[in-house]
């Protein structure tokens, strides 16, 4: 019903940090996302994208249609799967590791598909429908937001935690803010 699954490798992108601690907003809609702090000046993604169609010419056709895109809006680094862009009925995922300055704040949206944050100093939002969200050595606050989650585990947190939505598992350790949960 969906075809055969096609891999294609993204080639890693760069862009300079205007700053030590950049606002990095990150939208992969379909797909897994890992973030780490680094002592780096700039911001560097790389990962793999499936596509799968029915054969090779329409998995390339929808790999050129959805490019992944960093860019620098407004003192933003902004990166974009676009995933969500292929037209027909396609299903494509992207599976990316960013590194961040350590500094960061990031700001992640999504579908489907797990964040996996670790050694980020500034704060981190995620905002996804179905997502396992795992963070680690986070120096600011956390917020996240899920409509369905397997998990959501934050350790070594130095701000405050806010867990808001459905999910199944809350594991929760070091963390010298404050906690609030909302939902089921």
């Amino acid at each position: 019903v969906f075809g055969e699954a096609f891999d294609f490798q993204l080639a890693e992108r760069k862009t300079p940090a205007a700053s030590k601690t950049p606002r990095v907003v990150i939208e992969n809609w379909r797909g897994n996302t890992r973030i780490t702090g680094a002592d780096v000046t700039d911001v560097t993604v790389s990962g793999r994208k499936t596509v799968r169609s029915l054969n090779n010419n329409e998995a390339e056709s929808a790999n050129r249609e959805t490019p992944l895109e960093i860019s620098n809006e407004g003192g933003s680094i902004i990166i974009r799967t676009n995933v969500n862009r292929s037209k027909g009925e396609r299903f494509i995922s992207a599976d990316i590791e960013v590194t961040v300055p350590k500094g960061a704040t990031i700001e992640g949206r999504g579908r489907q598909g797990d964040f996996d944050v670790t050694d980020v100093m500034g704060d981190v939002q995620i905002d996804s429908e179905n997502a396992g969200v795992r963070l680690q050595n986070v120096g600011g606050s956390v917020r996240v937001e899920t409509r369905r989650s397997d998990v959501i585990r934050a350790i070594d947190v130095k701000g405050n935690v806010e867990l808001k939505g459905r999910g199944n598992d809350v594991e929760l350790e070091n963390v010298d803010g404050q906690v609030t949960l909302s939902g089921a």
